[in-house]
């Protein structure tokens, strides 16, 4: 179904539901139609960057859930009285597109709307106060990728500068073919208590890509990543791996291999790598 036939059906609905209110002698609702054509973050240098990839925004009426739509979309609204709006950022977490969740750490965006006039919103969000980054890396002053676990040298990640950013770049090839890296990054007080606490990061490769952790001895790996032709943000919930451990050495690890489907070489870059959680 088309967006103009669904926003047809929409139009046909509100009207319905405003005729039965004026047949049972009541104050018929206005018609109102919001639309969002698209979502922004803003964060500072300090916060790690802005890319972001909110996929839904969730939306409450007077604290009432009116639903949860994909931008650029379009939604009615049956109101009587000016209203307060509430809209939070939704992500598909941990890189699967069933797992839909409002993400924690950034502030909800609020508006008043009119009733019968038309509604053009474009949220804009932040992350909340009380956020802690234990770690960020853009790889603007450094690398934190540098602890090589492979052993073979050919199979590193460095920085690659361009004029507008600086990022990590790996290379693997047919005749060394696999990659596994480690982070070095200096951290202190994760919480173990259940409370949220992600990765954030921007990812393109030619190959599989996987995330894994250490946690003091213990190394795991949680995630696979699938190869893709462009940036891409990922949303990876940690939360539970760190429940009810006293944590003194925490990284991130990441493993690649060289699909086979080619004889040239497989890239796969990465760039604004954050550990997100809520202050003590």
């Amino acid at each position: 179904m088309t967006t103009k036939h669904l926003r047809t059906l929409l139009f046909w609905a509100v009207l319905m539901l405003c005729c039965m209110a004026c047949r049972q002698g009541e104050e018929a609702p206005a018609a109102t139609f919001v639309n969002i054509p698209g979502v922004a973050l803003e964060a500072s240098e300090a916060q790690g960057g802005s890319t972001e990839d909110i996929s839904e925004v969730w939306v409450y009426a007077d604290t009432q859930f009116v639903g949860a739509y994909h931008p650029p979309a379009e939604f009615p609204l049956l109101l009587q009285k000016n209203t307060a709006l509430e809209l939070f950022a939704g992500i598909r977490q941990n890189a699967t597109g069933s797992d839909i969740a409002i993400y924690p750490f950034y502030e909800s965006f609020r508006v008043t709307v009119t009733p019968g006039a038309p509604q053009i919103l474009q949220p804009s969000f932040r992350y909340r106060e009380g956020v802690r980054f234990a770690a960020i890396d853009q790889f603007e002053s450094g690398n934190a990728l540098s602890v090589d676990l492979d052993g073979d040298a050919r199979t590193v990640f460095t920085v690659t500068a361009q004029a507008d950013n600086n990022f990590a770049t790996a290379t693997v090839w047919p005749d060394a073919s696999r990659l596994e890296v480690e982070t070095k990054f200096n951290i202190a007080d994760l919480p173990n208590d259940g409370r949220p606490f992600y990765l954030e990061l921007d990812y393109h490769s030619d190959t599989d890509l996987q995330i894994g952790l250490r946690k003091n001895t213990e190394a795991v790996y949680l995630l696979q990543l699938i190869p893709n032709n462009d940036w891409t943000k990922v949303y990876v919930d940690l939360s539970d791996f760190l429940r009810g451990d006293l944590i003194q050495d925490f990284q991130l690890r990441f493993r690649a291999q060289h699909d086979g489907s080619t004889d040239a070489a497989q890239l796969i870059h990465l760039d604004n790598l954050k550990l997100v959680h809520f202050q003590s």
